[in-house]
């Protein structure tokens, strides 16, 4: 057999295993064997298959690999203090490991042992296709193991709706194939050593720390793509002299910082529209509070507190799953709800027929956007799915 349809085939296997094993032996044994007994011995079975079958003995040439050893142990250093320090301003939640010294070891073990077999079989495959010249089969074994790390069950309703989507993509994809494509690079260029040297250190201390940054996803998805992004950039810039005059002209300096601000501002935004900050967008698609909000404008709420939204304030509540941006005209007593609000469409003739609930309440627009959720609107029609983005079509 050809041995790269023979590797490609051997990938697949791979994803094929991980796509059913779990699933089978989770259910049948339950999730802690299977995170600490099974998965590290599955692993540990597959990198020996590469190890014998798939690896060969390549070395790069021309490379000083104690200084890319050393790079890949600032950057995880630096990545360390970005993370942690990020928690400053974000918030820290509790760590769910158990940090019992007895209980520390019992996390260690399976997970260093899945993370060093993880990049035996990037390596063994990374090498073999240097030496074959079969640089697809680095994109394949980059694209599995991002896979792996992500975890089939967490592709699971990962695109139900665009909020959904937009978590998942910040929360546990671009984090998971930024890192891989580094860790491949890293092995690409120098070799396993450099892969575990970034990868092992902040392993760890992520097992032993008490407390993680608080889940804000697009400023930590930032910070997975800032720091491999500044270990490549300086590694290319001081050990590669072949290239080093192509990234001075047209990645240099300035273009630099504006490439990290780009990227910041793609993540920002679309981490926003997902709705994952304290205040939110939502797309106006009818002229019910004309002429203060107009068709295609875009609104944005915070959360309040029930009792203090008071009479002029314009809420978003939810009705029957539909979102309504009104103002609040009325505030009743009603002996089986408590307090109610009674609300209405500025460019309405009558009040709302409903009166709004506590439980309805989303918040109270604190700014509106003019004209720019047309394209929204646009691709809402065209889709005829009121639920893939937030808009409000109250009358």
């Amino acid at each position: 057999m050809n041995r790269k349809i023979f590797e490609i085939i051997s990938l697949l296997l791979i994803f094929i295993t991980f796509l059913f094993i779990p699933g089978f032996l989770i259910n049948n044994v339950g999730d802690t064997p299977y995170q600490y007994i099974f998965k590290p011995l599955i692993f540990i079975v597959i990198a020996l298959f590469t190890f014998v079958f798939i690896r060969k003995k390549y070395e790069v040439s021309n490379v000083n690999k104690k200084a890319l050893r050393q790079m890949a142990i600032i950057g995880s250093l630096i990545y360390m203090i970005m993370y942690y320090l990020i928690g400053l301003l974000i918030g820290y939640s509790t760590s769910p490991f158990n940090h019992t010294v007895l209980g520390i070891l019992s996390n260690i073990f399976p997970f260093v042992i899945v993370a060093i077999a993880e990049e035996v079989i990037r390596s063994n495959y990374i090498k073999a296709a240097q030496e074959n010249r079969k640089y697809i089969n680095i994109f394949f074994v980059t694209f599995l193991l991002t896979i792996l790390n992500i975890g089939i069950s967490n592709f699971e309703g990962a695109f139900d709706s665009t909020a959904v989507m937009m978590v998942f993509l910040l929360k546990y994809f671009f984090p998971s194939l930024i890192t891989s494509m580094f860790l491949s690079y890293l092995t690409y260029r120098e070799g396993i050593i450099s892969s575990l040297l970034y990868k092992i250190p902040f392993l760890l201390v992520y097992l032993i720390s008490p407390v993680f940054p608080a889940n804000n996803y697009a400023i930590i998805c930032i910070i997975h793509s800032f720091v491999p992004l500044f270990i490549y950039f300086k590694i290319e810039k001081e050990y590669f002299s072949y290239i080093k005059f192509n990234i001075k002209e047209r990645f240099s300096g300035f273009e630099k910082v504006k490439f990290l601000i780009f990227i910041f501002f793609i993540v920002l935004v679309t981490s926003f529209t997902a709705g994952i900050y304290p205040i939110k967008p939502v797309v106006i698609i009818t002229g019910s509070m004309d002429p203060i909000i107009k068709r295609g404008d875009v609104v944005i709420y915070q959360k309040i507190n029930y009792n203090d939204i008071e009479i002029g304030d314009i809420i978003v509540y939810n009705l029957d799953s539909i979102k309504v941006i009104h103002r609040v005209i009325d505030i009743q007593n009603a002996s089986q709800y408590g307090e109610v609000l009674i609300t209405k469409g500025d460019n309405n003739e009558t009040r709302d027929s409903a009166s709004v609930l506590s439980n309805q309440v989303l918040g109270i627009v604190i700014a509106v956007i003019p004209k720019i959720g047309f394209p929204t609107i646009m691709v809402n029609e065209l889709l005829s799915n009121n639920e893939s983005v937030e808009i409000e079509t109250g009358n």
